[in-house]
């Protein structure tokens, strides 16, 4: 067992040659292993509940992350590989519980591809997905859009059933994160929550749409709007509100599927968070073009 000091951490490797990182002491918010130039694997559960952790940079000599070696790292945000994608790169697990974690990224690979491929290990929620072979090809989009085909099919009031009749043991657990097995709170807040973690995979993948079919896309579409503002719940809109954080981005999409007419845009700006500055502003610009100084008053 060898020891080494980088940053804040204390790395434990399994011999001289540091070739595979085995765990860890210390912590900081950034790993960067990018300078380590013999490291090829970080073993199982290395980092594991490493809650320090929000970005972590991955020499390209790297060709193994083991089964859950950074598991319930409920802080990360980013991984960085510097290497282009590699077969079998990822072990069972390696990110579970990383509910917070926005994208994976390997060198070269698009915006769109590093985003999707985060949501499978907390949104979508598919290890297999993941691990797949054949990241970023279009047999992977297509696979990724048959999984969240069936995810958007699930239907809560069977799932809100089961949980009445059989208890929460019995809940096919389907694209919802958990960080260390909790559930989330029992009844109208957790069926909520799958409403609008399923509204927020649209989104993502109406905004990143490489390779999305016409079908698809129509399929997208119907979802949120029959879950828009004005409907009963308004999942889609209210998704825009909390889950998205008021990127304009999502808001746009939301305009560009649902096409509100203005009242119904005023409407929704009032119910937008006030400390959603962005949204709110963008939504009265909408309702007021056109319209006058009426409109342009309500911005002040």
């Amino acid at each position: 067992m060898i020891k080494e000091t980088l940053g804040a951490f204390t790395l434990i490797f399994e011999d001289e040659t540091r070739e595979v990182l085995t765990g860890y002491e210390g912590g900081e918010a950034v790993l960067d292993l990018s300078g380590l130039k013999e490291l090829k694997t970080i073993s199982r559960k290395a980092f594991l509940s490493c809650k320090t952790l929000r970005k972590i940079t991955l020499p390209s000599c790297i060709s193994c992350i083991g089964e859950w070696a950074f598991s319930k790292c409920i802080n990360l945000r980013s991984v960085i590989i510097d290497e282009t994608f590699k077969e079998n790169i990822f072990g069972k697990g390696a990110f579970d519980g990383c509910d917070n974690l926005e994208s994976i990224s390997f060198r070269d690979s698009e915006e769109g591809f590093s985003h999707l491929l985060a949501l499978t290990v907390n949104r979508l929620k598919n290890d297999y997905l993941l691990r797949s072979a054949d990241l970023g090809d279009k047999t992977w989009y297509d696979k990724w859009d048959i999984y969240l085909k069936s995810v958007l099919s699930a239907d809560s009031e069977d799932l809100e059933a089961d949980f009445a009749t059989g208890g929460e043991e019995d809940l096919p657990f389907i694209g919802v994160g958990m960080v260390d097995g909790e559930m989330p709170d029992e009844g109208v807040d957790f069926f909520r929550g799958i409403e609008k973690n399923k509204c927020l995979l649209c989104y993502m993948r109406l905004k990143y749409d490489k390779y999305l079919t016409d079908d698809m896309r129509d399929i997208l579409k119907t979802f949120i709007t029959k879950r828009a503002f004005g409907k009963s719940p308004a999942y889609a809109f209210n998704t825009l509100n909390e889950e998205c954080k008021g990127d304009i981005e999502f808001y746009k999409i939301y305009m560009d599927v649902v096409k509100p007419d203005k009242e119904t845009i005023m409407k929704m700006s009032q119910t937008v968070n006030p400390t959603l500055i962005q949204a709110k502003a963008y939504l009265i610009k909408q309702a007021s073009e056109d319209e006058g100084s009426f409109f342009d008053d309500l911005l002040l």
